[in-house]
């Protein structure tokens, strides 16, 4: 079983510095991760044992949902864990996601926390960060068990999930009709 790690960047060096540098700890490595950059020029990234791909979009007013489509069918895995450029993953995220994926289908969401500014000032300290993260007020927290079913869909948002690529492809993608901030995720 393999997991492709897309994201999509404008700016955000360090972001992007971090995230890698907890895919580098990752219990379980990225087959690869795909960047849908919407820039005019590729990120200096560091070291990793896994490949890093970059699609170069340009700038302009390129919405969300065609960069996350774009990255999505650049990835080469069996299946896709989409992050946010700022998301730094805890090293057991994608193992936890390819458990779920045997025996799981549709929209897997990991949970999120937030870290306060500095946070990554003297490295990545993943006991500090789940001392210091901050849940989001509207989330329902972490399941009693590894997964539990969600019914508000309104909830979803695509700054961490994961699915089976098969699964990804039969819902068409995001809707690249959408402009601004969020209506895709809604919609997805």
């Amino acid at each position: 079983m393999t997991i492709s790690v897309c994201t999509l960047g404008y700016g955000r060096d360090e972001h992007l510095a971090n995230m890698l540098l907890g895919l580098r700890q990752s219990h379980r490595p990225p087959r690869e991760v795909v960047i849908a950059v919407m820039d005019d020029a590729r990120y200096d990234v560091p070291m990793t044992s896994f490949p890093v791909h970059q699609i170069v979009l340009g700038r302009g007013d390129i919405p969300l949902a065609k960069a996350r489509n774009t990255a999505a069918q650049a990835a080469r895995g069996e299946h896709l864990a989409f992050l946010d450029i700022d998301c730094i993953p805890h090293p057991a995220l994608l193992q936890d996601y390819a458990e779920a994926l045997q025996t799981h289908n549709g929209v897997l969401m990991g949970e999120v926390g937030y870290l306060p500014r500095g946070a990554t000032e003297y490295g990545l300290d993943f006991a500090e960060f789940d001392r210091i993260a901050v849940r989001h007020s509207e989330r329902p927290g972490p399941p009693d068990f590894p997964t539990r079913r969600a019914e508000d869909y309104r909830c979803f948002w695509s700054l961490n999930f994961a699915m089976h690529r098969s699964d990804f492809d039969a819902s068409g993608g995001f809707d690249g009709s959408y402009v601004g901030y969020g209506g895709e995720d809604t919609d997805f």
